[in-house]
This record gives structure tokens, C-alpha cells and sequence, in this order.
């Protein structure tokens, strides 16, 4: 068979450790939340990025995004919560070191 120069190889792509490792707990975590469709989108997201692809990583950051703030907004919690921002910020920050690893 030919190699034509600038077309995509038949190669399989390995997934960086990293991202395996936070795919996965995504997918454990996602069973443990407050708002089952943000959780899903998370989930979802997670499996896009699982398979190399980067409209997961927004379809996951807007997600997170979203569950930082649900309580404030749906149940009228106050402060800040620095928890949620802190453990989300890190999963999204470390997800997006993923991004030149998907396409």
C-alpha cells in the first residue's frame, strides 16, 4: 500500500496515561452528584474525550461550569464554593494539557 504525505495514517492512537486515568474518574464520579443531566454531560463528555476528540473537553468544562454553580442558584447556598471550583478547575486544567492529543 502507498503512503500518500498529509493524509491521515491507518495507525491506531495511543491515549496519553493522564488522560486515561482522569476519563475514568470522571466515569466513576459521575454517578455521585446532584443534577443527573449535568452529570451526564459530563459523563458524555468524558467518553468524547476518551476517544481523542475535543468537543468533549467543552461539552465537559460547561458541565463543570454548570454544577459549580447549581447550588448557589437552584437551592439558594451561599458562599462561594471553593471545593467544587478547586477539584473541577484541576480536572478541567489538566483535560485541556490533554488537548494536543485529540482532534
Amino acid at each position: 500500500m502507498e503512503e500518500h504525505p498529509g493524509l491521515p495514517s491507518s495507525a491506531p492512537v495511543k491515549r496519553p496515561n493522564l488522560l486515561t486515568v482522569l476519563c475514568i474518574l470522571t466515569f466513576i464520579g459521575s454517578g455521585l452528584g446532584w443534577s443527573a443531566l449535568t452529570y451526564a454531560l459530563s459523563l458524555l463528555g468524558a467518553w468524547i474525550m476518551w476517544n481523542l476528540r475535543k468537543p468533549g473537553f467543552h461539552l465537559y468544562t460547561i458541565a463543570q461550569i454548570i454544577q459549580v454553580m447549581l447550588p448557589n442558584i437552584y437551592f439558594g447556598i451561599p458562599g462561594i464554593p471553593w471545593a467544587g471550583i478547586i477539584l473541577s478547575g484541576t480536572f478541567v486544567v489538566l483535560y485541556g494539557l490533554n488537548l494536543k492529543h485529540m482532534t
